[in-house]
């Protein structure tokens, strides 16, 4: 009788264990579940986002890349860069590596682009984002909607009130254009067909004005020797407006030292990268003015609009702002 009762307490006691270890874990098949819904939910968060740019050796496009980055790392997307290096042919076979490549989703900073059209329709057909920076793109999920008319006129009226303030009505005025502006399908020939427009109304009618020098450049290296023509051919100039921060700093360096006094000529930039808005914060430049258009502002929406896209399929347009950037507010934007 001992024997039967230690055997039914042996018993009972495994039994107990078995049914505590049951409800205590999961079956080898349960648990590959889970871990299978864990590392599909890890995939669905996670990709590649692609970033085409004109030039990596412009400040505009890096602080593009900069805030696109890390707005979408943040969220557990890898980034993969394509630098045209100011070639539509490069423009070209960098779209369709960064297809190829596997993105999620691709922002798209061209010179040319319409004529990546058929590219992003392709990219679209396999389900791929794009967020465009110019509303020349065709076949875009979502744009980044810029204003050149507002920057246009923003800039035209600083250069007016120099104008009332120093040059006086009559002015010669000089103008170096980025090298792709010259063609009107480009994101920057819209701008310059903008800016062209204002400058028109605003100096040349309103004030005027003699735009007697117009000239392209590709870099701020450029710009110099471009800068050194112009004051060669036009020695009274006093107003020089530059189509990028970049080239504006360098015109302002070649006139600086050549003796010019930043009274004597007003040189007006475009994008308001770092460099520029701390050399006019200075207020001891040629270098008087730019149009502040906040990129990395701009980067981050754009990169918060691709991971709200992943998420949850809404596709939303960034609006661009602008701010009129000269010695009163300067300080106002530079980095700390």
């Amino acid at each position: 009788m001992r024997l039967k009762k230690w055997m039914g307490i042996i018993l009972s006691a495994a039994m107990l264990l078995a049914l505590l270890t049951g409800c205590s874990s999961k079956s080898p098949a349960e648990a590959d579940s889970g871990s299978k819904e864990s590392s599909e939910s890890k995939e669905k968060n996670g990709g590649t986002v692609g970033i085409l740019i004109v030039t990596s050796g412009s400040q505009w496009c890096n602080d593009i890349v900069d805030s696109v980055t890390e707005a979408v790392k943040g969220e557990g997307y890898d980034v993969v860069v394509s630098d045209s290096q100011v070639s539509v042919d490069n423009e070209l076979s960098g779209m369709e590596n960064l297809i190829n490549s596997g993105c999620k989703a691709i922002v798209v900073n061209a010179m040319n682009p319409a004529g990546l059209s058929d590219l992003c329709k392709q990219a679209q057909e396999k389900g791929i984002y794009i967020i465009g920076w110019s509303d020349l793109l065709v076949n875009y999920d979502a744009l980044v909607e810029e204003n050149p008319k507002e920057e246009a006129e923003l800039i035209a009226d600083a250069m007016a009130d120099f104008v009332d303030e120093s040059a006086g009505e009559g002015s010669e005025m000089a103008a170096i254009w980025l090298s792709d502006s010259a063609n009107p399908d480009t994101t920057a020939g819209v701008f310059k067909e903008a800016l062209e427009a204002e400058f028109e109304e605003t100096l040349v009618k309103g004030k005027g004005v003699n735009l007697v020098n117009s000239q392209y450049a590709t870099d701020s290296t450029k710009a110099m020797d471009v800068t050194e023509a112009i004051l060669a051919a036009n020695p009274d100039v006093k107003l020089i407006f530059c189509q990028s921060d970049e080239m504006g700093v360098a015109v302002a360096q070649t006139l600086e030292a050549k003796g010019v006094g930043k009274d004597e000529v007003m040189v007006c930039g475009l994008d308001g990268s770092e460099e520029a808005l701390n050399v006019i914060a200075g207020n001891n430049s040629t270098l008087r003015s730019t149009v502040y258009a906040n990129t990395k502002l701009i980067g981050q929406k754009v990169g918060e609009a691709i991971c709200k896209y992943m998420t949850d399929n809404t596709a939303e347009n960034v609006i661009a702002e602008y701010v009129l950037i000269n010695s009163d507010n300067a300080s106002e934007y530079v980095t700390q």
